[in-house]
């Protein structure tokens, strides 16, 4: 360990700077580098992928409460992908596990 890393690691907590804080986090092998870019999926494909509820909504033709209780429900899972507060649809996907068979199109009749 660097004298200067020691000298850190001494230092008080109420007189670190946030620079300081996060540097003896590193000496301390509790953060890596933060200045590497997180991992982020893209799912910005508009036919096939809707976000959040409205997604859901969207890809069975249904209403807001609706689209929670199926959400809630797991019957449509494997389609969706949640990263923290972010909620990604698999739209064909999720008509296919909540209808039970494959829809060419994105109309919904009703007989």
């Amino acid at each position: 360990m660097r004298i200067e890393d020691q000298n850190l690691l001494d230092k008080p907590l109420f007189q670190c700077s946030l620079g300081d804080f996060i540097e003896g986090l590193k000496v301390c092998g509790l953060v890596g580098d933060l200045r590497e870019p997180a991992e982020v999926r893209d799912y910005t494909d508009d036919n096939r992928w809707g976000h959040g509820l409205c997604g859901i909504m969207e890809a069975l033709g249904c209403s807001k409460a609706q689209a929670q209780r199926i959400k809630n429900s797991g019957k449509i899972d494997q389609a969706i992908r949640q990263e923290g507060r972010m909620i990604s649809v698999d739209k064909p996907l999720a008509r296919q596990l909540y209808y039970g068979k494959s829809m060419s199109n994105n109309k919904i009749s009703i007989a």
